[in-house]
């Protein structure tokens, strides 16, 4: 799959990294970020070429792929809606806060035949690997 276009949804500390890297690394991928507009501002929205409210606003832009970098609590909810809309999806760890969704999201990502991942990108922090 060619990606040109990625949608990183939420904008923490971990999807300003997302944000950073992808840029780097890619200057040439397109980034539309999904924020709800609650929380506080990042100085790495700049980087994005996009910013939009919601999901259902990422259809029409022909978003193929995602990063979910909200809170655990959305994952389930913000993933289900990606799959359904055809957008193969990173999740950032942990897959949820309950199991509850996750037999529904199994299900549309195999009638869908999307690719679903669950990251954790901290685990290659070189601090990180230290301590451990």
């Amino acid at each position: 799959m060619n990606i040109n276009h990625i949608a990183i949804v939420g904008l923490g500390s971990i999807g300003s990294r997302y944000l950073r890297l992808i840029k780097s690394n890619y200057p040439n991928i397109e980034i539309t970020l999904v924020r709800s507009g609650k929380g506080l501002s990042y100085p790495e929205e700049m980087f994005a070429d996009r910013v939009v409210k919601s999901i259902n606003d990422l259809m029409p832009l022909g978003v193929k792929s995602a990063i979910i970098s909200s809170p655990a609590t959305q994952h389930i909810k913000q993933a289900s809606a990606l799959v359904n809309d055809g957008i193969h999806t990173l999740i950032e760890k942990p897959l949820s806060h309950s199991l509850d969704g996750v037999s529904d999201l199994i299900k549309y990502l195999n009638e869908k035949n999307i690719t679903v991942l669950v990251g954790y990108i901290l685990r290659h922090d070189p601090i990180l690997k230290k301590i451990k």
